[in-house]
């Protein structure tokens, strides 16, 4: 619980301060609103449910990369 809301912090303060991110949010945001323009209502729900599970893989990868960091970091410790 507390690496969870330590990796929550982190990533709200690299939402605030990093332009770059901000930049992609707001573009990635008006592309999909632009593709979701032209779409009925049967491809929207195509896109989101493709948008979740997009999302769903994303947090298994960094739930894998920030264990296997944890991992590394106490075999280091430990030599």
């Amino acid at each position: 619980m507390f690496f969870s809301e330590c990796r929550e912090i982190a990533l709200v303060k690299n939402m605030q301060s990093n332009v770059d991110y901000r930049k992609l949010m707001k573009e990635s945001g008006n592309l999909m609103d632009s593709i979701l323009n032209k779409l009925d209502k049967d491809s929207k729900s195509l896109v989101f449910q493709l948008e979740e599970i997009q999302n769903q893989k994303a947090g298994m990868d960094i739930h894998s990369v920030y264990y296997q960091g944890i991992a590394d970091c106490i075999a280091l410790l430990k030599y």
